[in-house]
């Protein structure tokens, strides 16, 4: 496995339109490849309109009262997505909408799921880097715009020169509705761009670094699956990461060795295996959109503090049996109530934009039949900025590793509190007071969500809108 190094650079797309409110410059987190290769392949997480924060396990995108943002949808009232006519590579147009429609049912064939998905052609034509601004950035227009960049001259254009060789793809909500208060409350449109340049290979200019690289059908399908999450709100998770970290880690010559590494694993280690979901990519999906679906399992439910007592947010709570397969996580604080009182940062962690919650944490979906061991760990140090796991920007990395509770069981609808629990690590949050004259209702974590045109008759009572992007690290496999 090759080790990749991170460097930083800063998105400056900022979409300029008065009806909307601008928020960030967002930080991306590039994989580095070797042998003289620049900026190689990453997941893009497109977040062009954003509700406030949540992660790990869970949502993406929170507003500031602590509910996850969601499409409103159902079988009668579909989240469309509108392909365009172009090809990916060697795949046709209609092989490529196969692709997409077989990476959707991923996700939409959970058990016990509201999640109904429409793909509608014939809206958008052809896409290229001479027309893709038409589509992409474009809020309410009864369009979900999902580009196909065979030249890879959208990413280029869109994400800055050499992106083309590393930027597999990205997806991301564009839209919220805002009720009368200024709170979002739902996801109203979206939008997805994945790169097909170097599907099957592909020669990167000298000026990109030289060489030959090549992206495998397996890593186009596993970035759908991983974007598609996104779209639907969900954000990474770091469960069995030690599977990618210990050992020979995950090989690409053996089948199955990391079917337990989530599809929503900010690195793909191993394109063909995460693209099967795990329990806790379906528990952190079922929780958004599966209504009274995990009713029937064991809820674990705490608050976490620092060793002074203040509410400790940020920390992977997580949840183990001797199965890797049956591990969930919760990040602590992901529901909580906060402000972004620094938009330009769009994290609420800073002091003061905390406001109650900040330590809770919820494990759904527990099997009744097991018991399980509640262990408190830090977000990994590469799962920060671009990568992020968690609504923190770094402030999770003084988290100690240790076991809160030993030995875990409720009955089938139970829930088992743990109350508040005082860890031996440091860094907790002083809560801080709502500021009621604060109209900046939104602000965002790294991630991505997905999209539906909003068919309420009442008027957008308004919608907020940012630029952002994440990207999720890709293991370079690199032709020499």
């Amino acid at each position: 496995m090759n080790t990749n190094s991170k460097f930083q650079i800063p998105n400056s797309k900022q979409i300029p339109n008065s009806k909307f409110k601008n928020s960030k410059n967002a930080v991306w987190n590039l994989a580095l490849g070797i042998w003289n290769f620049p900026a190689i392949i990453v997941f893009l997480s497109l977040l062009f309109l954003t509700p406030a924060v949540g992660r790990a396990g869970g949502p993406l995108y929170v507003n500031e009262n602590g509910e996850a943002s969601t499409w409103e949808t159902s079988d009668s009232s579909p989240i469309t997505l509108n392909p365009e006519s172009g090809s990916c590579a060697a795949f046709s147009n209609s092989e490529t909408i196969d692709k997409l429609d077989e990476n959707i049912a991923v996700w939409s064939d959970i058990g016990g799921l509201n999640l109904s998905f429409a793909i509608v052609e014939g809206e958008l034509g052809s896409v290229d880097e001479d027309n893709f601004e038409e589509f992409v950035d474009v809020i309410n227009d009864g369009i979900n715009p999902v580009i196909f960049d065979d030249t890879g001259e959208i990413i280029s254009a869109y994400f800055g020169a050499c992106n083309e060789y590393g930027t597999l793809g990205g997806a991301g909500p564009d839209g919220f509705l805002l009720d009368g208060n200024g709170i979002v409350e739902s996801i109203i449109d979206g939008q997805a761009i994945f790169n097909c340049l170097c599907v099957g290979g592909c020669t990167v200019t000298p000026a990109c670094g030289g060489g030959e690289t090549e992206f495998t059908e397996d890593d186009l399908d596993f970035t759908m699956t991983h974007e598609i999450g996104h779209l639907l709100n969900l954000d990474h998770t770091q469960v069995n990461g030690d599977l990618a970290t210990t050992g020979d880690g995950c090989s690409l010559d053996t089948d199955g060795d990391c079917d337990d590494l989530p599809a929503m694993y900010p690195i793909s280690e191993d394109a063909a295996d995460q693209i099967s979901l795990t329990r806790d990519d379906e528990v952190a999906l079922l929780a958004m959109y599966g209504g009274s679906s995990l009713n029937s399992f064991c809820t674990v439910t705490g608050s976490l503090t620092d060793v002074d007592g203040n509410p400790l947010r940020c920390a992977d709570v997580q949840a183990e049996t001797g199965d890797p397969a049956d591990a969930i996580a919760f990040v602590s604080g992901a529901l909580a109530e906060a402000e972004d009182d620094n938009p330009a940062d769009g994290y609420t962690d800073g002091e003061g934009e905390c406001i109650s919650g900040c330590g809770d944490f919820i494990l759904r979906g527990l099997d009744p039949d097991k018991t399980y061991t509640i262990t408190v760990r830090p977000i990994d140090e590469e799962f920060i900025a671009g990568s992020s796991v968690g609504p923190c920007a770094n402030g999770q990395l003084d988290i100690n590793e240790e076991v809160i509770a030993g030995s875990v069981n409720c009955g089938a609808g139970e829930t088992e509190d743990l109350g508040t629990i005082q860890t031996t690590s440091e860094g907790g949050v002083v809560e801080g007071d709502r500021d009621d004259d604060d109209d900046d209702s939104v602000s965002s974590a790294f991630g991505c969500s997905m999209g539906a045109v909003d068919s309420s008759p009442l008027p957008l009572i308004g919608i907020i809108i940012l630029a952002f992007a994440v990207m999720v690290p890709w293991r370079l496999r690199k032709t020499p």
